[in-house]
């Protein structure tokens, strides 16, 4: 499982590099879904976007969510698909 940690708006460039690379979807929440709704998404970005977190393994979660004890949680929940985790924390810093 790999989660991909985003602000309200912002660090959306990680993620959508990560699902075209490997040709997958990304699993977005109802409250993401409807923020990046409000932005100006291509035709291409919004094919790639899902609400159903069954169908990809590539997850986007608020930073927060990128904390080994929230990773730990999450890989608890899904503990029968996946059996490690890997988040990517963008910061911007150098």
């Amino acid at each position: 499982l790999f989660l991909f940690g985003t602000y309200a708006v912002g660090k959306e460039k990680v993620f959508w590099h990560a699902a075209e690379a490997l040709s997958k979807k990304v699993y977005v929440g109802k409250t993401k879904r409807q923020i990046l709704a409000c932005l100006n998404l291509t035709s291409e970005q919004r094919a790639m976007l899902t609400t159903d977190d069954t169908k990809t393994n590539l997850h986007v979660v608020d930073m927060a969510s990128t904390s080994f004890k929230k990773m730990a949680a999450i890989l608890k929940y899904y503990k029968s698909r996946y059996d490690s985790v890997v988040a990517f924390k963008p910061t911007g810093w150098t």
